[in-house]
């Protein structure tokens, strides 16, 4: 006798956005328990995995993303943020362009570790780990590809 186990997982819609300008609208598939944090795993943290290619449920099939050629994935900021994600003493607005021309604006919020005096944007992008930049938009989340983006204005 065979035994299947299923793991459940939830879904969220995310709208991807790749290195040949090619969108990519579909779903993605997150385990109910995050690895980098409590509660259920986020988009964020799939962009975080070491596989390079993830599947990317659509109306045509599964198409696997190379996760290097990603420029940004846009998701519904009421089903991706949580509280851990706006830590920092305040948030920044930036305006971000990327190699394709894409141009958009929202807010990051910076936490940066002890020794830095000032909480600015450039720190920021120089100072983190995160290959995805994280910007809050009022109705969505975006993960901008930090090797794609061309430039950073901020709010000063």
């Amino acid at each position: 006798m065979s035994h299947q186990h299923r793991i459940e997982k939830d879904v969220r819609k995310v709208c991807f956005r790749l290195s040949n300008g090619e969108q990519i609208e579909g779903e993605v598939f997150l385990n109910q328990y995050g690895a980098h944090h409590s509660g259920p795993q986020n988009v964020g943290d799939l962009l975080r995995e070491t596989d390079p290619f993830f599947p990317v449920k659509t109306g045509e099939g599964i198409i696997l993303i190379n996760l290097a050629q990603l420029v940004h994935a846009r998701v519904s900021r009421e089903e991706e943020e949580e509280e851990l994600m706006r830590l920092g003493t305040e948030s920044q607005s930036v305006s971000v362009n990327t190699v394709l021309r894409d141009s958009m604006e929202g807010e990051v919020y910076i936490n940066l570790r002890k020794g830095f005096d000032f909480d600015r944007v450039k720190d920021y992008v120089n100072e983190t780990s995160e290959t995805f930049l994280r910007l809050f938009q009022a109705e969505t989340i975006v993960y901008i590809n930090q090797k794609f983006i061309v430039s950073i204005r901020d709010s000063l």
